[in-house]
């Protein structure tokens, strides 16, 4: 995961519960953990961590975008100093971040 947004760190305990999932199953069988196991796991998480990877990437490339010298970056002050005030902009804001601050797909831990 990028840095941006802190999603490695939620990445890493959805990871977690998904995998006490499915090692709980395992351990209740008494089984060893097999290959299967591993890609039940990695089909499970990786629909997810593709999606936040492109969001972030996208919001990176937004900041590249207006952190250029010049015109970009102070088009972009100027527009934020002036919108950004206003509870429709912060509206959009809120919406285009959306993906990143509540979850993409549903994770929750299922064993007792």
């Amino acid at each position: 995961m990028a840095p941006n947004r802190a999603q490695g760190i939620n990445m890493a305990l959805r990871d977690a519960i998904v995998v006490a999932n499915h090692f709980a199953v395992v351990a209740h069988s008494k089984q060893p953990i097999s290959h299967e196991v591993l890609q039940a796991i990695q089909a499970e998480r990786q629909p997810e961590v593709e999606t936040v990877q492109k969001m972030q990437l996208a919001e990176w490339c937004k900041v590249e975008l207006i952190s250029k010298p010049g015109l970009p970056y102070l088009g972009f002050k100027a527009i934020a100093s002036l919108f950004g005030r206003f509870q429709f902009a912060q509206n959009i804001w809120l919406h285009e971040q959306k993906g990143l601050r509540q979850v993409v797909l549903p994770v929750s831990l299922k064993i007792r």
